[in-house]
């Protein structure tokens, strides 16, 4: 049985934080804003695949870069997924992508910046 990925990885967020000092509320709020704009074009249903391929990439590696495992783990299988077929259930896996980025929020309403 596959071992469920955390929300949030707090050691890889605070080697962040360590590593960007000053600028660490910055650059997390630039990811953010990052994959939810991502989000946001993949709900307007691209009809290019190299977009939507190109978006689900630009989630995985930002939600890696900051911890949030669960969200880059299924941005990366979709990207995958993408590269053969990639409107097959895009409405569905945006909806699992903005389901898990709204978890990932809620696991850090209290974060401090």
């Amino acid at each position: 049985m596959e071992e469920r990925l955390p929300v949030i990885n707090y050691a890889t967020l605070q080697s962040l934080r360590d590593e960007m000092e000053d600028a660490f509320g910055e650059v997390y709020a630039t990811v953010f804003n990052s994959i939810s704009a991502s989000i946001e074009q993949l709900q307007q249903q691209p009809t290019d695949g190299e977009t939507i391929i190109r978006l689900f990439h630009s989630i995985k590696s930002p939600a890696a870069s900051i911890g949030a495992e669960q969200l880059a783990a299924l941005a990366a299988e979709f990207e995958q997924l993408a590269k053969t077929d990639p409107f097959n259930e895009l409405a569905q896996r945006t909806h699992k992508l903005q389901y898990c980025f709204l978890l990932l929020q809620q696991e850090l309403q209290h974060y401090k910046l």
